[in-house]
C-alpha cells in the first residue's frame, strides 16, 4: 500500500480551509477539495473517511500552535494582571481575525444541522479553555485569586475581554481591529476582572 504524504494530508487540510473561507459555508464537498488539490475523490478518501474529518483535522492543526503561544504567555511572568493582558491580547487578535470570523459566523449558521460546532469547540476553544482552567487554579492555590467555581472564573475573564469587541466583529460593525483598539478593550476587561476576583 502507498505510503501516505504528509505534505498531501496538508495539502488537503489547506484546500478545505480556503474553500471554507471562499463559501462561508459547510457545504463544501468532498468532489471540490479533490478537484481543488488536484486527483480523484477516491483518493481523498485514502486520507481522510469523511469531510467531516477533513474539518476535525483541520481544527487540530491550527489549533495546535496556538496552545503552544497561549502556554508561553501563561508561564512567562509571574504578574497575574500582566499575564490576564498578553492572553486577552492574543486572544482577540486571533477570536476577530477576518478568517476566524468566516468559520465562525459558519458555524453558527450550521449548527442547527448539524455537530460540527461542537466538534470545532470541543477541539479548539475548549482546549484553550481548559489552559486557561489550570492557570487559574494555581492563581487560586497561591493565594492570589479568590477560590471560586473555576468555569465560572474562566467564563467571567473571556466574556468581559470579549465583551466590547467579538459580537460587533460578528457582526461587521467593526473588522480586523487595531492592535490599539485591542488593547485598550482588553486592559477595560481586565481591570473589571481584578476588582472582582483579586485578592489584596
Amino acid at each position: 500500500m502507498r505510503t501516505k504524504s504528509e505534505n498531501k494530508r496538508k495539502a488537503i487540510i489547506d484546500v478545505a480551509l480556503q474553500l471554507l473561507k471562499e463559501s462561508a459555508s459547510y457545504d463544501v464537498s468532498m468532489s471540490e477539495i479533490a478537484a481543488r488539490v488536484g486527483g480523484s475523490k477516491a483518493t481523498l478518501y485514502n486520507y481522510f473517511s469523511s469531510k467531516q474529518e477533513v474539518f476535525v483535522e483541520m481544527v487540530k492543526q491550527s489549533v495546535q500552535p496556538e496552545l503552544t503561544t497561549i502556554k508561553s504567555i501563561l508561564t512567562e511572568n509571574d504578574d497575574l494582571k500582566t499575564v490576564l493582558q498578553n492572553f486577552g491580547e492574543h486572544y482577540l487578535h486571533q477570536r476577530c481575525s477576518p478568517d476566524t470570523i468566516a468559520i465562525n459566523r459558519m458555524l453558527i449558521a450550521e449548527s442547527t444541522r448539524s455537530d460540527i460546532g461542537i466538534l470545532f469547540f470541543e477541539e479548539g476553544q475548549r482546549k484553550i479553555l481548559d489552559m486557561l482552567s489550570a492557570h487559574f487554579e494555581k492563581e487560586m492555590d497561591a493565594q492570589k485569586v479568590k477560590k471560586r467555581d473555576i468555569g465560572m472564573v474562566v467564563s467571567h475573564y473571556i466574556a468581559l475581554i470579549e465583551s466590547e469587541l467579538v459580537e460587533k466583529c460578528l457582526f461587521g460593525i467593526i473588522e480586523d481591529p487595531p492592535d490599539a483598539q485591542i488593547r485598550m478593550f482588553v486592559e477595560r476587561g481586565v481591570s473589571v476582572f481584578l476588582d472582582a476576583y483579586i485578592l489584596n
